[in-house]
């Protein structure tokens, strides 16, 4: 590391736009967190050290810290690619990959995709960003346009989702789902996984959850909030204490009106998936295990088992424990385990934050049987439909073997979905003072009714 001691001694104005990125040693962090509470804590690749986004105004206050300055490439690769766009712009009737995809290439792309396949596709947004874009996802399924007919029940299809670019500066993430949104929209009939997840499920892509950050090829929205510091901290209420960011909220609603089982959210910095907790209520590593461990670690693994780059990793077999690598507080993915029926982990995709565009391709490879493998995983599980005299019984709730964590049913037909790791479980369902207790078997790949 290099010891700066005064703040032209390793970053002069002109080089410092908004924010820097800095590397610190991990026994550091509670004292950059004391100096400076608006900087914003990141895990690094680099074991015993951890990556921090500090102010430009507030480096004087970490002056007498030991840190390592870091390219923060994002600034730079934005206007450069900004700039290649105006020399040579994309046509919004061609599917073009060669490049990343700024906000108005992305909402062409997407709406290419949703005209070309209105049998499979339909676009919608879940709202606008702070700064005013609009933060599109697809939603994918055979006959998700078709009017259910009247009297009819609509078909129950679980629904699993991949959110990327939460972060404005991690951008595979945000390439990899507009390639998956394609992927499955030209395989469909052709390939038996992807025909089988879109006549199965409702498969839902958000590439960019903070397009104001990516434009700016900055990590925090035009606030300048991080959005993974953001989220209500249901688990360590005091550690997050951040104004709702508008793009927060609008994510929040969205999964609570939704029944999304399983889902991904990805970042980049590493090449690691990352299971809950984020919180262990320190600002150090120390694993803590959310109650569906067994599964997390299946989903991770399975995961980072085909993508070759995290697997050999520094990692064992490319997955870990967040909290146990360094944790953070006010994250998405705690929020979303502990107040919707989502399971939900976090994939980082690369070590550049902001790879070369001559490396996308590659990315695409190391992930694509990953982000197809991971989500087939829905299919191994128990579904039904809890009813009382008849009717859905509104608040019930279902529990699986000791596991405290508990989902609820849908409250207006019942329906729920539970994913299970392979083997034999113990269901309980509470619906009011009712109490159904029964022995499942779950195999892989083939989810279990109960009625």
């Amino acid at each position: 590391l290099v010891i700066v001691g005064l703040w032209g001694a390793g970053v002069s104005g002109d080089e410092c736009l908004e924010e820097a990125r800095l590397k610190f040693r991990m026994e550091d962090v509670e004292a950059v967190v004391e100096a400076v509470p608006q900087s914003s804590v990141d895990r690094s690749w680099e074991e015993g050290f951890v990556e921090v986004y500090v102010p430009c105004w507030a480096m004087d206050n970490v002056s007498d810290l030991r840190f390592e300055i870091l390219d923060n490439q994002g600034p730079r690769e934005a206007l450069a690619m900004h700039e290649r766009l105006l020399r040579s712009p994309r046509q919004a009737n061609t599917v073009d990959f060669s490049d990343y995809h700024p906000y108005r290439s992305l909402t062409a792309f997407m709406q290419k995709m949703a005209q070309d396949y209105p049998l499979l596709a339909r676009l919608d947004s879940i709202g606008k960003s702070t700064g005013g874009r609009k933060l599109w996802y697809m939603d994918m399924s055979k006959g998700i346009n078709s009017a259910t007919p009247a009297g009819a029940k609509k078909p129950q299809k679980p629904e699993v989702k991949y959110v990327g670019n939460m972060h404005g500066d991690e951008a595979i993430g945000r390439e990899n789902c507009l390639r998956f949104i394609h992927h499955l929209l030209s395989n469909y009939g052709k390939d038996a996984d992807v025909t089988r997840l879109l006549d199965e499920t409702v498969v839902t892509v958000l590439p960019s959850m903070n397009p104001d950050g990516f434009e700016r090829g900055k990590r925090v929205n035009a606030n300048g909030m991080d959005l993974n510091r953001n989220f209500p901290d249901t688990l360590y209420p005091g550690e997050n204490l951040t104004p709702l960011q508008q793009e927060t909220r609008l994510m929040m609603n969205w999964a609570k009106s939704r029944k999304f089982t399983l889902s991904i959210n990805f970042h980049g910095g590493a090449v690691v998936a990352c299971y809950g907790y984020d919180g262990n209520g320190y600002q150090y590593a120390r694993a803590n295990n959310a109650p569906d461990v067994d599964l997390l670690i299946r989903l991770t693994s399975i995961y980072a088992k085909t993508n070759k780059p995290m697997y050999n990793g520094r990692f064992r077999h490319g997955i870990t424990n967040a909290a146990a690598w360094y944790p953070l507080y006010g994250g998405m993915q705690d929020w979303m385990y502990l107040n919707t029926n989502q399971i939900e982990t976090v994939v980082e995709l690369s070590g550049p934050k902001w790879p070369d565009r001559k490396y996308l391709d590659t990315y695409w490879r190391d992930n694509k049987a990953s982000m197809m493998n991971y989500l087939l995983q829905i299919f191994t599980g128990v579904w039904g439909v809890v009813t009382k005299d008849g009717l859905p019984c509104v608040g019930a709730k279902v529990y699986y073997d000791d596991v405290t964590r508990f989902i609820t049913v849908e409250p207006d037909t019942g329906y729920f979905y539970r994913m299970l790791v392979a083997g034999s479980h113990k269901i309980t369902v509470h619906c009011g003072t009712d109490v159904d207790r029964r022995s499942i078997t779950v195999v892989d790949g083939t989810p279990v009714r109960q009625t």
